[in-house]
């Protein structure tokens, strides 16, 4: 199966908006993480389509979407979510990653959603989500060294391998450059990956704004993922009235994109159906 849909969706500010679709039934939006596309969320929107007519966009930066702009913030992330949602008319939504982060911020605003699933979000709680790798990622971008930058980004990232993460520099540079598709799937998205990590944490130690959520939202964590991020997910259902948390065995932070996408959809799907029967 494939997309059987696609359209462009105008946002706010006249940013061009990708979207792919599938499936029928209620409208269910799909947003993505950093350093992934549409294309990343396909088994997780095949197999929602069962239940959901799925709406995954190109976020800013990639695909046939616009770019990331001058003035980009999580607030034109806000304003591409509401306008997709009302080419959509969708009313419940799921964020993997960054996408999540997304989500919770349109949430703690007026919205149209009546529910959320989100897995892991990348909400930083006094720098759980580290960007100190940043500059020397830049200085790698800046001159042209995208498997440098990576290997930095890898390094400081607390999401990945352990083995990945003492490698010396030069041979896990290396190591990026025999990675198939590595320019395709993750060289195209380098600049918007530090665009996105900024605004992680320009949010940091805001995260009390999440009280302003009110609709329902499920957080699901990989039991295989950091205790930072079970912690994250710990602390934000305190804050949010209607919130719950869900770990799912044997899974880790790219559940969603990898073939246990098929574990991450039954789960949402279960909690989304309640809200759209």
């Amino acid at each position: 199966m494939t997309w059987t849909g696609r359209e462009t969706v105008l946002s706010a500010d006249g940013t061009k908006i990708d979207l792919r679709f599938l499936g029928s039934g209620p409208g269910l939006i799909v947003v993505g993480g950093a350093l992934q596309s549409a294309e990343d969320y396909l088994l997780l929107a095949q197999t929602l389509s069962a239940s959901f007519t799925v709406y995954v966009p190109n976020r800013r930066g990639r695909g046939g979407s616009g770019p990331h702009g001058a003035d980009y913030s999580l607030e034109r992330e806000r304003e591409d979510l509401l306008a997709v949602q009302a080419a959509a008319a969708a009313t419940v939504v799921f964020g993997h990653s960054y996408g999540g982060l997304v989500v919770l911020h349109t949430l703690t605003q007026p919205n149209p959603f009546v529910a959320a699933s989100v897995y892991e979000p990348g909400v930083s709680i006094n720098k759980s989500i580290p960007v100190d790798w940043l500059p020397n990622y830049r200085a790698a971008l800046a001159k042209g060294n995208r498997y440098a930058a990576f290997a930095h980004f890898i390094q400081g990232n607390p999401q990945a391998p352990p083995i990945a993460r003492i490698m010396p520099l030069w041979y896990l540079s290396v190591a990026m450059r025999a990675m198939p598709g590595f320019d395709e799937h993750i060289g195209a998205h380098l600049e918007g990956n530090a665009l996105e990590h900024e605004q992680v944490d320009r949010m940091d130690g805001r995260w009390e704004d999440y009280r302003n959520v009110t609709a329902p939202i499920q957080f699901l964590v990989g039991a295989r993922s950091p205790r930072f991020v079970s912690d994250t997910a710990q602390r934000l259902q305190t804050l949010i009235p209607k919130a719950s948390t869900h770990a799912l065995r044997g899974l880790g932070h790219r559940a969603p994109t990898s073939r246990h996408a098929v574990k991450v959809a039954g789960a949402t799907a279960a909690f989304l159906g309640h809200f759209t029967a």
